[in-house]
């Protein structure tokens, strides 16, 4: 079975590099992640889509790195809810 892991993020660029590294060491797991940003920032770039583009070639899973334009919570939610949906996953 295939599964999205949706992640939301603001402002925590780390703490999303360690999820990202601790969920590169999972096995026998057929997974799609999703990175909501609701953070323009100030340089227009949102740090967890840095931290997305920032993880090498050989990333075990493919990884969706979208910006939220919502602000809040529920607008990072709803962005990624609906990128998982248009993902081949269960």
């Amino acid at each position: 079975m295939k599964v999205a892991l949706c992640i939301c993020t603001f402002r925590r660029p780390e703490g999303l590099a360690r999820l990202l590294d601790e969920l590169s060491k999972l096995s026998s797991v057929d997974l799609e992640v999703v990175v909501a940003d609701n953070d323009a920032g100030e340089q227009g770039l949102a740090e967890g889509l840095a931290v997305c583009a920032s993880l090498s070639d050989d990333y075990p899973y493919p990884v969706h790195a979208l910006r939220a334009t919502e602000p809040g919570i529920s607008g990072a939610r709803n962005a990624a809810c609906s990128k998982a949906l248009d993902l081949d996953v269960e």
